[in-house]
């Protein structure tokens, strides 16, 4: 049977041929923009059961690295167009912005990139996830992604000598006001940046370390989350990844400076030691919160104003930071 098309085009809208376009499925409604219909010879419309699909293309947004760095001091709110739309972070229970998550097409793979805000809205650090647990992560992606962040960086990595605890094979690169690093594990393979505020090289760090112990013979404890050396923020995670496996509210307690944020529904600021206890043990270790924390990586934990995140990659993560010149848990997220 001979057929012939009929194409009705509704004003305003585009459709994207253009090679490299993905394609979106929809179904044919009275709002559908373009209306296929399909004809016999005879002219009249054939059935639904004979009516093939409608293919809208949609454009893909390629990128680079230096477009996703663009982001960052960025007001979140003038991001929420870019890339195609973002999709806003909160957590559970509505009460805390994290950021946004974007589809983006870097060098012709889709990852997904994530923004953190800080308490003004500004972009504090990006993560981009190339491969998040559903395929194992292949040496010449990783290889191809490290070169990509050494040409963006303008210098060579450093690369962690041994495997860390939690499986991850980490790289380090320092630039240009810029701090980046790259985690591989078998199947996680992602990208982080951030601004290198207060990081200084290695000669000005110890100029100023002799000029502070020349100036008083003790100090007054740390001046904000950058200035919290990789040794103690492990050493720190470490205490803390100690208390969730032994399920010890009481340490996590002692390890905390209050108020703490706790991500529970209508919980939210608990601002002494015996709120924190009245919640009881099985309310604050999740299953989920204790496998974050036991896969998590201390070895690279990376400094932002909000403090350091243990976490496994979900959701379920343990914020710390700089509290009164010392280190303190500052959140617990579900």
């Amino acid at each position: 049977m001979k057929r012939k098309w009929t194409y009705l085009l509704a004003a305003g809208l585009t459709v994207c041929l253009a090679a490299g376009c993905g394609s979106e499925k929809t179904e044919a409604s009275p709002e559908t923009a373009v209306v296929l219909e399909e004809t016999n010879e005879t002219g009249k419309a054939l059935s639904q059961a004979e009516t093939p699909e409608v293919t809208v293309q949609t454009e893909v947004q390629e990128a680079g690295l230096q477009d996703v760095a663009a982001l960052l001091g960025m007001k979140d709110e003038d991001t929420a167009e870019l890339f195609g739309g973002g999709a806003e972070n909160w957590t559970e229970d509505k009460s805390f912005y994290i950021g946004r998550i974007y589809t983006v097409d870097l060098y012709g793979e889709s990852c997904q990139v994530f923004t953190t805000c800080g308490a003004d809205k500004t972009v504090e650090s990006i993560s981009i996830w190339i491969v998040n647990g559903n395929r194992d992560v292949t040496e010449e992606e990783a290889k191809a992604w490290e070169s990509r962040v050494t040409e963006f960086m303008k210098e060579s990595p450093v690369i962690d000598g041994e495997t860390s605890e939690g499986g991850s094979k980490n790289y380090r690169w320092r630039g240009d006001g810029l701090a980046a690093s790259m985690h591989q594990m078998k199947d996680i393979l992602s990208v982080s940046l951030q601004p290198a505020v207060g990081e200084l090289d290695q000669a000005s760090a110890a100029k100023e370390q002799t000029a502070a112990q020349n100036d008083a013979e003790e100090t007054t404890g740390y001046a904000d989350n950058f200035a919290v050396d990789s040794q103690a923020a492990a050493s720190f995670a470490e205490e803390i990844k100690t208390a969730v496996a032994e399920k010890d509210l009481e340490k996590l307690a002692d390890l905390s400076g209050f108020p703490v944020y706790v991500g529970l529904p209508e919980i939210g600021g608990v601002e002494t030691r015996e709120d924190f206890l009245a919640l009881g043990s099985e309310r604050i270790f999740t299953e989920e919160l204790l496998q974050s924390v036991a896969s998590a990586d201390t070895a690279n934990l990376e400094p932002s104003r909000a403090g350091f995140v243990l976490t496994d990659g979900s959701g379920a993560n343990i914020v710390f930071g700089v509290r009164d010149g010392a280190l303190g848990i500052t959140g617990i997220n579900y």
